[in-house]
């Protein structure tokens, strides 16, 4: 069976990028290597090391204009790129956050991350525009700017985002939960120290300028931030603002391995997410079931992961409240904390993932 996988960048090694490395594991199990549609290409070393996965599949281009302007005038007067390229496939998942290649095709699975990314549209003022020009046009009529068709088959990632599909589309998309590596023994297996640790993109929507600026005044915290840079120019604004206002007690981690990230997460006490409006947050998903006593912005699908206020912060006068409570909680204090919020988490598992997604090819 030959199938097709489409994603944006599979060298930035977030979320996306983790999902479509899962299904590709599920379609391995089934005897299928797909062939995977990036801008760049990663190599299965670097799928190894940065998501501790062995999977077989196949690059193939995925040509887009460099510059913005450029890519913006190819989508608005060409024909997808793709589109004469998928022909061949018995099946094409679907991991952009662009309309689908395909409109009608029930041989077509569009996982929707959100509709507007309100994360990135209120850091770039490009994008906003972009944004509103091609709502502008889906609404003329071209309904190729349309994120949303109904003759395709579509799924989503949370609660979050199947309500904001269903306020702006008027549809009802079912949910397939983004996959989570469950490692929930080490919650005894190893000692925590009263680090506060985050996971995320070096990208202004991840917003660790703030994880900084808190950092500052609790300066008896140490900060471990760990990311893949995504966004030079962002990163050297950390970097500065570190510097500058001699925030010693926050180490930056770039690109760390798998290992690693493991490492630090299991001896960590407290797990910080600054981003407001996350799709979904698996990052903290992550977190928790590698130890850590979560606290996340109160928006987005963090509220539906989290639910209790007690991980929740809405201000950053809040946040340094919130954790300094978290990071000062007892040995039971702690442990009847996690072994809660695991017990919550586990319907967010790789297998219930592979298993969804698979289903759809039969």
């Amino acid at each position: 069976m030959k199938v097709a996988i489409l994603i944006r960048n599979l060298k930035q090694f977030g979320g996306g990028e983790k999902d479509v490395v899962v299904l590709t594991e599920g379609l391995n199990e089934a005897g299928i290597t797909p062939d995977i549609f990036s801008e760049q290409e990663a190599t299965s070393q670097e799928i190894e090391n940065y998501f501790g996965k062995k999977i077989n599949f196949k690059v193939r281009p995925f040509p887009r204009p460099s510059g913005n302007l450029s890519r913006v005038m190819a989508e608005i007067f060409l024909s997808h790129p793709l589109k004469t390229k998928l022909e061949d496939y018995d099946f094409v998942y679907d991991f952009t956050n662009k309309p689908p290649v395909y409109r009608r095709s029930k041989k077509y699975l569009k996982y929707i991350y959100i509709i507007d990314d309100k994360r990135v549209l209120e850091k770039s003022a490009s994008r906003n525009f972009q944004s509103k020009l091609y709502r502008f046009l889906a609404n003329l009529g071209f309904s190729k700017f349309n994120k949303i068709s109904n003759d395709i088959i579509n799924v989503t990632q949370s609660e979050y985002v199947q309500k904001e599909i269903k306020k702006s589309a008027g549809e009802s998309v079912p949910i397939v939960y983004p996959p989570v590596e469950m490692d929930q023994q080490s919650i005894d297996s190893f000692e925590r120290s009263n680090s506060v640790i985050s996971l995320g993109r070096f990208s202004p929507e991840k917003n660790q300028l703030e994880q900084l600026q808190i950092a500052k005044k609790l300066p008896e915290i140490n900060f471990i931030i760990i990311g893949i840079k995504d966004d030079q120019e962002y990163f050297n604004q950390i970097k500065k603002f570190k510097t500058e206002n001699k925030v010693d007690n926050v180490s930056l981690i770039e690109n760390a391995s798998k290992q690693k990230v493991q490492e630090l997460l299991r001896s960590s006490k407290v797990f910080l997410n600054t981003t407001k409006n996350e799709h979904f947050g698996l990052s903290t998903v992550e977190a928790i079931a590698a130890g850590c006593l979560p606290l996340a912005h109160k928006s987005g699908g963090q509220v539906e992961i989290l639910e209790n206020d007690e991980f929740l912060f809405e201000t950053m006068d809040e946040a340094i409240i919130k954790l300094s409570i978290l990071q000062k909680s007892s040995p039971d204090e702690y442990q009847n904390k996690i072994k809660s919020l695991q017990g919550k988490i586990e319907k967010y598992n790789e297998e219930g993932f592979k298993e969804k997604l698979l289903a759809y090819l039969k």
